[in-house]
């Protein structure tokens, strides 16, 4: 148990999987050392590195901030925005797609398309109201 601790303490970022291989253990067993130690998976998160130049647009969100500890409606009177542009290609990431069977069918998903074409799509949401161009 206390080098499967200190594996997770040397390299919090280690895998159960791998650990488990490690120690000559199950990935169960692993898992519930960590789950008596009070020691939890958690999912990194993405974050934009803050640079000199964006010292208006941190004034700017402190500004709101405030402005919502004052008035907890302040951001339903501002009209939120975004658009996307659409294509017949899509998003696709192979990594996250799977086949089970028992002998490789050989799948495929078609990606080149033989004409181009997109869309944009512009949207906005003002209080509880979505609003679009017609």
């Amino acid at each position: 148990e206390e080098r499967v601790l200190d594996a997770f303490h040397e390299n919090p970022g280690t895998s159960v999987c791998r650990t488990a291989l490690e120690f000559g253990l199950s990935r169960s067993e692993v898992q519930s050392i960590l789950r008596q130690n009070e020691l939890h998976p958690y999912h990194y998160q993405r974050v934009q590195q803050i640079l000199p130049r964006d010292v208006e647009r941190i004034y700017f969100c402190e500004g709101f901030l405030a402005q919502c500890r004052r008035n907890v409606s302040f951001p339903d009177i501002i009209l939120w925005t975004d658009e996307s542009t659409f294509t017949p290609n899509g998003v696709f990431n192979c990594r996250n797609c799977l086949y089970s069977a028992d002998e490789n069918p050989h799948v495929v998903r078609q990606g080149a398309f033989q004409y181009r074409w997109s869309i944009n799509v512009w949207a906005g949401i003002i209080g509880n109201q979505v609003v679009s161009l017609n």
